[in-house]
Order: structure tokens, then sequence, then C-alpha cells
């Protein structure tokens, strides 16, 4: 059975401390939160993907994942790495990933999820904007 977690980014200062800066909140503190936290603006919920990354950790729905291509002969992580923005997508209603450099070249989660086999999570859209950036081409 599927695992059930969210988290949160908030990205307005709470108006008690205006000093707060944008924070990232964890399902421990989410599942605590009362129906008006979360449709309150600014907050944006991320849905855990059901999926972990090569070292264990929980993928959810606006990480970024950096993915070694495998050379077909060895088997082996390649020099060459991909970087995917992981999204929900409304119409299949299924979670999938965008390759940063093509956004046209789109997997879905499942068998050619990059992230559950060599991927790692390196961050988020919120936190990490510049790993959105396009790659440099290789050469």
């Amino acid at each position: 059975m599927r695992e059930w977690k969210f988290r949160a980014w908030d990205d307005v200062p709470n108006k008690d401390f205006p000093d707060t800066k944008p924070m990232m909140y964890d399902w421990d503190y989410v599942k605590t939160w009362s129906p008006q936290d979360w449709e309150r603006s600014g907050v944006t919920i991320m849905q855990f993907t059901g999926l972990k990354d090569k070292n264990g950790v929980d993928i959810y729905e606006g990480d970024i994942v950096r993915d070694h291509i495998l050379n077909i002969k060895t088997r082996k992580p390649a020099k060459v790495a991909r970087i995917f923005e992981v999204y929900w997508d409304e119409k299949t209603a299924s979670f999938w990933q965008r390759l940063v450099n093509d956004p046209s070249d789109q997997y879905r989660s499942g068998s050619n999820f990059a992230a559950e086999k060599n991927g790692e999570v390196i961050g988020n859209i919120h936190q990490n904007p510049e790993l959105l950036a396009p790659l440099p081409p290789t050469s």
C-alpha cells in the first residue's frame, strides 16, 4: 500500500513574525495543520510520490533529481548527468519527471522514472530554482 505524505512550502511571511523567511515544512509538522492552514495563500503542498531515490530519500513533487545515464556496455552510471523536475500531471493523474534541458522529454513514474534507479534528490524547485537552469551542452 502506498504511503500518503505531504510537505509544504510557505513563502509568505507570518504577519505576527514579519522577519520570518520562506520555509519548507515536513510531514510531521504539516499533518498537524488545520484545514485553514492547508488553504492559506502562499502555501504550496507537495505530495510524496511513493518512491525513494538511490539513497533512500523520499521523492516529492517539486523535487529536482540528478540521474546518471547508464553506459550500455558496462551497465554502470556514465559521467553524463541529467537533471529532472518531478511534477504531478492532472491529465494522467500520475507523477512525471521532465528533463530540465528538454522539457518535452518526460517520463511517467514507473519503469522509466530515473529517480528510482540511479537518481538522487539534489534539491527542489522552491529552495533551489537555480538547478532548473539548462545545463551546458556536452561535447
